[in-house]
């Protein structure tokens, strides 16, 4: 086989994958005589509507430039060749009624995103977590609220106390001889008669043991 027919060979192989491309972006319309070629939806001619393949070709066009509220709004648009896509932003999502991006009310998923404690807060696109005494999220106002150990402070309960954590809270255990007065997160000190005597109420009765030659007092 000679060079010049190899050369032929090649050159129709890669004329018909040109027309098959040509085919996918360019509509053909044949006419007495002549012929003219017209973009397809999604392109567009370098020069003029009607041309041949050798006045022009078309291009892919950018729907996403050429319209930015082609996908409306609360939305994000993805140019394709020869096409778009449409995508909702990040807290929206399409609706089954309107077809369009509206706000997804996180507040309302299950399991709840701000933890089964945590305060849902819904806003457009978005939503917030606040979280009760002895739950935290740590900084991040989008993330469940967990419960805090308390009982990782160094001396929370005092040398006389062991610390006991719960849900959103703690107590104190104090050992014998220790005392936190019924104030379960209060410091466990040691137990003292002086105690006693500061906690008593006005009016309050006490009494002494008498000696041998002594009567009952009061006071």
């Amino acid at each position: 086989m000679g060079s010049r027919t190899v050369l032929l060979i090649l050159g129709l192989h890669f004329s018909l994958l040109g027309n098959l491309e040509a085919q996918k972006k360019a509509m053909c319309y044949n006419t007495r005589g002549r012929f003219y070629c017209h973009c397809r939806p999604g392109f567009r001619s370098t020069n003029a509507l009607m041309f041949t393949s050798l006045t022009g070709e078309c291009k892919d066009l950018n729907e996403c430039l050429e319209n930015p509220q082609v996908c409306g709004n609360n939305t994000i648009c993805l140019n394709t060749i020869g096409s778009y896509n449409c995508q909702c932003l990040p807290g929206f999502r399409v609706s089954t009624n309107t077809g369009r991006c509206e706000d997804e009310d996180e507040c309302v998923r299950v399991p709840p995103v701000c933890g089964a404690l945590g305060m849902c807060t819904n806003t457009p696109g978005r939503y917030t977590c606040n979280c009760p005494s002895g739950l935290s999220n740590h900084g991040n106002n989008t993330a469940p609220c967990t419960d805090i150990d308390e009982c990782n402070v160094t001396g929370i309960c005092g040398v006389g106390g062991d610390c006991q954590n719960q849900k959103g809270s703690y107590s104190c255990l104090c050992h014998p001889g220790y005392s936190n007065y019924d104030n379960k997160q209060a410091q466990c000190s040691v137990l003292t008669c002086d105690q006693f005597k500061a906690n008593e109420t006005p009016g309050q009765v006490r009494f002494t043991v008498p000696g041998p030659d002594e009567s009952l007092h009061s006071s």
